[in-house]
């Protein structure tokens, strides 16, 4: 009261009645005396706490100065700056408890300017290191791999993880990680080192009639999304498949790192269009089948592209017939099989697909590869002993699974003909050497009718060829000996092609290997004297018999009789059951 009194001249009592007006006045006096320090030394260190610490963070606020191309010094100065903005919030803090809110509220402002200051420092080292650079003087300008560099491990995430351990804000780094994507996304697609030659876009989209609009804000060319652009040049794709799957998802792999879902998507869409093209499939690369295609949609989570590919696995069937000497029959019971050979690497279901023949030869089978740019496409039928092989190209252009291909198969059934023969020559033959030979062979060949043009007439031939075993001998009526017989236990044979008449073929059978030789050995005084002969053998017998034979069954040929030369023969021939 004394203080109040010799300060206003009067007494409180005498005072207040007076003034009532000056009431509030004193409440705030007393209020701003209450944030002062009570004493000037505590009030001194609170302002060189504030002058040393607010000093230091405008002295380090364009930091780093010294070395701005090193990455490292960015994550340094953020420590740094962290640390200024922590012993703010620190001395904010011994203010609040000491009851000084005028401290408190001064060291708060430090401690935005410390985190203002680190954001400067992030924000420019994501200026330094992930700027997009485009082509123009000084430069060739950033390609979609040097995009996805500045935004991986090395650059990019190491700013975005020293801003979350430093407590500043990892936005600046994923807007420009958002910008290097969206760059990314199409070079990839045209760029120099891209999946398309020749493919060209321009910013904007195409009005109804016919121009090419801006959008009505502001932009960065640079730093749009896909969709914002039209094609106006399709190019050609020039990638292998497994090779552009491969760039475009390095590109969604930062995306996701990051959490850009629209970049991830226009990477996507990029990769389900690229798998697509028509000159992509089966054609880039060239030596690989359908289903390596399908895996890379499966293996890169690319449903629209899965499905367009599973698209072109749809129905075959037709009907398998036997061409046989009777005449065109259903191949009851056939295994019929497709194959495709590019797909050897694919599970069996999706390289081979086997179905078997009802009573009228008729197959069908669901789930065949029928695309056009694949093919061809091996196709097989067996019955019994006889076999078709052919090729078949594909219908498929589009994807259509609902799709029924006809395919029917002939098979040439051979028969086996048996033809069993004997054959030796007398002493009569050569009286003057007193030497006979022979031999027997047993012979079966693979028979087959074959649709011939022979003088522009079309007509059926009787053709084949087998394999015969033979077994020979020489015998000699005088003192001297055989020696050294030769002659071949297996002989190739074949018929030569020869029309067929009213059901009734006549043809001669041919050998090149069925011949005999040996040595006749004499003994003259002690000294030995040999000499060589050769014969036709039976060789010679077959070029003789002209067989009659017809298509039924149980047709057998027999004949006796002798070669020009005196060779006697028995031959006798049949179908094999």
């Amino acid at each position: 009261m004394n203080i109040l009194s010799s300060m206003y001249g009067s007494s409180l009592r005498e005072f207040l009645p007076l003034n009532k007006g000056r009431i509030l006045g004193l409440i705030l006096v007393f209020a701003f005396l209450s944030g002062i320090p009570s004493n000037s030394s505590e009030m001194e260190n609170w302002q060189k706490e504030y002058d040393q610490l607010k000093a230091k963070i405008e002295r380090e606020e364009l930091e780093p100065r010294t070395s701005p191309k090193n990455i490292n010094e960015y994550g340094k100065w953020m420590r740094i700056k962290a640390a200024d903005r922590n012993k703010a919030t620190e001395l904010a803090g011994k203010a609040q408890l000491s009851g000084n809110p005028y401290w408190q509220n001064k060291f708060l402002d430090l401690k935005e300017l410390a985190q203002d200051s680190g954001n400067t420092t992030l924000w420019t080292g994501g200026y330094v290191f992930m700027r997009v650079k485009t082509k123009g003087a000084g430069g060739a300008g950033n390609s979609w791999e040097s995009a996805v560099f500045k935004a991986g491990p090395k650059v990019g995430q190491k700013l975005f993880r020293w801003a979350g351990q430093y407590g500043f804000n990892k936005e600046i780094i994923r807007d420009y990680a958002r910008c290097l994507m969206r760059f990314a996304n199409g070079d990839v697609e045209e760029g120099y080192t891209g999946l398309y030659e020749g493919r060209r876009s321009e910013f904007g989209h195409i009005d109804q009639d016919g121009n090419l609009v801006m959008p009505n804000r502001d932009f960065d060319i640079t730093c749009e999304r896909r969709d914002e652009f039209t094609t106006v040049e399709e190019g050609e794709p020039k990638v292998p498949a497994d090779k552009a799957m491969e760039m475009v998802d390095k590109i969604r792999e930062q995306c996701k790192w990051y959490n850009l879902q629209g970049e991830y998507d226009d990477s996507t869409d990029l990769m389900e269009e690229y798998l697509q093209e028509k000159t992509v499939l089966c054609e880039l690369p060239k030596d690989k089948g359908h289903y390596f295609f399908l895996k890379l949609a499966e293996k890169y989570d690319l449903p629209k592209a899965k499905e367009h590919i599973d698209g072109f696995y749809a129905t075959i069937y037709g009907k398998v017939e036997l061409d046989t000497m009777e005449g065109r029959k259903p191949a009851r019971e056939a295994k019929v099989m497709v194959r495709s050979p590019k797909d050897k690497d694919a599970p069996k279901n999706r390289r081979e697909w086997t179905a078997t023949t009802d009573e009228d030869g008729k197959y069908k089978m669901k789930g065949v590869i029928l695309h056009k740019d694949c093919s061809p496409f091996k196709i097989t039928a067996e019955y019994k002993n006889c076999e078709e092989k052919t090729k078949y190209v594909g219908p498929l252009e589009a994807p259509d699974s609902s799709y029924e291909y006809k395919k029917d198969l002939l098979i040439f059934c051979p028969r086996i003909l048996e033809v069993d023969l004997v054959w030796s020559t007398d002493f009569e033959r050569f009286p003057q050497y007193h030497e006979r030979w022979g031999g027997k062979a047993h012979i079966e060949i693979y028979v087959k009718v074959v649709d011939e043009k022979i003088n522009g007439s079309s007509i059926k031939t009787l053709q084949g060829s087998g394999q015969g075993s033979q077994e020979c001998w020489v015998k000699i009526d005088r003192p001297e000996w055989i020696e050294n017989v030769q002659y071949s236990k297996i002989i190739d044979v074949a018929i030569k092609g020869t029309p067929i008449w009213f059901d009734v073929s006549n043809f001669l059978l041919t050998s090149k290997n069925a011949g005999l030789s040996w040595d006749v050995v004499e003994d003259r005084d002690g000294d030995e004297f040999r000499w060589l002969n050769k014969d036709f053998g039976l060789q010679g017998v077959l070029s003789n018999i002209i067989f009659t034979m017809t298509a039924k069954p149980d047709s057998v040929f027999k004949e006796s009789g002798e070669t020009i030369l005196g060779t006697h023969y028995e031959v006798f021939a049949r179908w094999k059951k």
